[in-house]
């Protein structure tokens, strides 16, 4: 009952966006080379990432210079790898 009071709202997603899930939606961007960015910019992507090595927000000066190196190093290993495979 609650979605036939959203009926234009229903038939404005069908209408505008569901033929594009595929761009969106990980079930179908899983399909696609994407290089591990998941996100709408360059930067959000690269941010992500970033957060994946601090783990927390509270670290040191020190101790986050040492993980941003650490992910830089890791991409680095890992681009390298996929430029031999191919």
């Amino acid at each position: 009952m609650f979605y036939q009071t959203k009926k234009v709202a229903i038939e404005y997603i069908k209408k505008t966006w569901l033929s594009w899930k595929e761009k969106f939606v990980s079930a179908w961007t899983e399909n696609y080379l994407h290089f591990g960015n998941r996100s709408s910019s360059r930067a959000e992507g690269a941010h992500a990432k970033l957060k994946q090595y601090l783990q927390v927000s509270t670290g040191g000066f020190q101790d986050v210079t040492k993980k941003i190196c650490l992910a830089i190093k890791h991409e680095f290993n890992e681009i390298k790898v996929k430029l031999a495979s191919e």
